[in-house]
């Protein structure tokens, strides 16, 4: 199904908004909130949905894209969707979308099994987290949502939401709604945006800046205020706890302790699906807050259509990083490796002028291979009392986690309803 259909680039919604009619609107069975921006929209996400579950509402989430599982993507109360329901309502999809003979993209089908999913449920509530952009995303059919956020604006999918940050803005306040409340992370402050919400007569609610893990912290704790409802204290500590997988997470030792015989109980490893320059830089200043005597050892793979001169010259401009190792794996929207060592000369030419060389970037092991790659990084960290970080795209880290031995349930074929 990811190849059949792709990601899809649309002049409209027009195809969703006359699938869902074809299921009598299931979107506007269930209350909703819908959250874009171009990074923190799923820790909000995230978030938002575990408080209400801890105040006891049946709460749906619809996240994307999925790391181990395609099943992550739809989730109620934690629980993934199970198999015969996915191949339940693809089967209606699909045979809706032959009937009516729709054009739809891969992330429409998703979001129409969500929806069903959901709506089937009973849920409460529902979290929708946007794909991408906003205006003309498949979320976007939800038409009455309680609550709207705009976690924040920055460079992303730029060949398809524009080149500028007014104009990607613009496009992710497509998501405000007439006299719905709307929540604006610190770095959404551009006309466009602020335009849309008098024009939709939206209560306006500005998170002010303080770090991105505060930011999107705060951005909840308003989403959940404009909701209405009563929350307690307990609920909403409960649901802030909980840690997005693959967002700064500390692998545990456990983990490491498995692979390696001679593991140091002081070696730290963390993965971050960090997939843009302003993500990229966020993590690293983490880090170094968080162990500012040590040095950084990057493994990273890339999406195809990212910045990967942007995030790579930071990588290697930075003081704490002193290697950056490319991986790759077998999924389709993975970069290859002689295309990221394309990127790095690209990079190397560009410090010639600095007094620092771009000495950091190391050859590719076995290819980029994850496996052998993360044995030596981890391994020479450990030796060198380095942090290592594995980061770059959500689609490297099924293969790391695997190779990591965590239990997560893993999809080892692609998405396939024939």
């Amino acid at each position: 199904m990811f190849r059949k259909f792709g990601p899809g680039e649309k002049a409209n919604i027009d195809q969703m908004v006359n699938l869902t009619s074809c299921f009598g609107n299931p979107q506007n069975q269930f209350k909703s909130i819908h959250i874009a921006g171009t990074n923190g929209k799923g820790t909000v996400s995230i978030k938002t949905a575990r408080i209400l579950e801890s105040a006891g509402f049946k709460t749906g989430l619809f996240i994307s894209p999925h790391i181990s599982s395609f099943r992550e993507r739809i989730t109620i109360n934690q629980q993934l969707i199970s198999q015969e329901d996915v191949v339940k309502h693809a089967e209606s999809v699909f045979e809706t979308i032959e009937k009516q003979k729709l054009n739809v993209t891969f992330f429409e089908i998703v979001t129409m099994i969500a929806l069903l999913q959901f709506a089937e449920q009973k849920v409460d509530y529902a979290v929708l987290e946007c794909g991408m952009g906003g205006r003309l995303d498949a979320t976007n059919v939800i038409t009455k949502p309680e609550v709207c956020a705009i976690t924040s604006i920055g460079f992303d999918h730029m060949e398809i939401l524009g080149t500028t940050l007014e104009q990607i803005a613009e496009e992710k306040a497509g998501i405000i709604k007439q006299d719905i409340p709307v929540v604006l992370g610190p770095t959404v402050n551009q006309q466009s945006v602020i335009k849309k919400v008098r024009e939709m007569n939206s209560k306006l609610v500005e998170v002010k800046w303080a770090n991105f893990r505060k930011a999107n912290q705060e951005v909840v704790n308003n989403i959940v205020d404009l909701l209405g409802v009563d929350i307690s204290e307990e609920a909403r500590a409960n649901g802030m706890s909980f840690e997005q997988p693959c967002r700064l997470e500390k692998v545990p030792e456990s983990n490491l302790k498995a692979i390696f015989e001679d593991h140091d109980e002081d070696s730290i490893v963390y993965m971050d699906i960090c997939h843009n320059p302003q993500a990229v830089e966020a993590v690293i200043e983490e880090i170094t807050k968080r162990h500012p005597d040590q040095k950084i050892q990057i493994a990273c793979g890339f999406s195809k259509n990212k910045d990967h001169t942007a995030m790579m010259h930071y990588m290697a401009s930075h003081a704490s990083v002193t290697s950056v190792y490319p991986i790759t794996s077998n999924h389709f929207k993975i970069c290859p490796i002689e295309e990221i060592q394309d990127r790095v000369k690209e990079v190397q030419k560009l410090f010639l002028s600095f007094e620092k060389p771009a000495t950091v970037f190391q050859e590719p092991i076995q290819g980029g291979l994850i496996s052998s790659t993360l044995e030596q990084v981890i391994k020479e960290s450990q030796k060198q009392k380095d942090i290592v970080l594995i980061c770059g795209s959500f689609y490297i880290m099924a293969d790391v986690r695997e190779y990591l031995k965590y239990d997560d349930v893993f999809d080892h074929k692609e998405v396939n309803f024939k």
